[in-house]
């Protein structure tokens, strides 16, 4: 019987999230470099990121590896936050005063309070970037919900083993 190499059976078996992964940070930049902004880049990360990570989710509850898909899951909402952010510099976003803000802090703080749907109303975005804000609320409302669900699972598989 021929040895197998342990390496070359890890290659294979995950070549598939290898490739997704190298498609995720290529094609944005290929992306960025043909339309020369890096909000496209941003742009297309998100939508590639978003199925990925749902995906790869997936496979961490399929295998039994909570722990790696949990870590994937929240490193994802953490980086989707911070895209989003990136997005709204674009346009920036209206504060109370009328006044287009656009440092980094109040983008993020925006961007989390989108994601969460808390919606406080103290700022509004720009209305050419109102569509990415549309679509992080949704996003954030289905990683939560997601998010609530696992966390359950995760409670009732340990409540089991006791």
């Amino acid at each position: 019987m021929p040895h197998r190499n342990p390496a070359r059976r890890w290659f294979k078996k995950h070549l598939g999230e290898i490739l997704a992964i190298t498609i995720l940070f290529l094609l944005p930049s290929a992306v960025a470099i043909i339309m020369g902004s890096w909000i496209a880049y941003f742009k297309t990360l998100v939508v590639l990121l978003v199925p990925l990570s749902l995906y790869r989710m997936k496979i961490g509850m399929d295998e039994h590896k909570f722990a790696h898909g949990f870590a994937w899951y929240m490193f994802s909402i953490i980086f989707l936050i911070i895209c989003f952010a990136y997005i709204y510099s674009s346009g920036g976003l209206i504060n109370s005063d009328g006044d287009i803000v656009t440092d980094a802090q109040t983008l993020v703080y925006f961007s989390i309070v989108t994601w969460t749907t808390l919606g406080y109303g103290d700022l509004q975005p720009v209305e050419s970037i109102r569509i990415w804000a549309a679509t992080e609320a949704l996003v954030g409302y289905l990683y939560m919900a997601v998010l609530a669900g696992i966390i359950i699972h995760m409670l009732s598989i340990d409540e089991d083993h006791h």
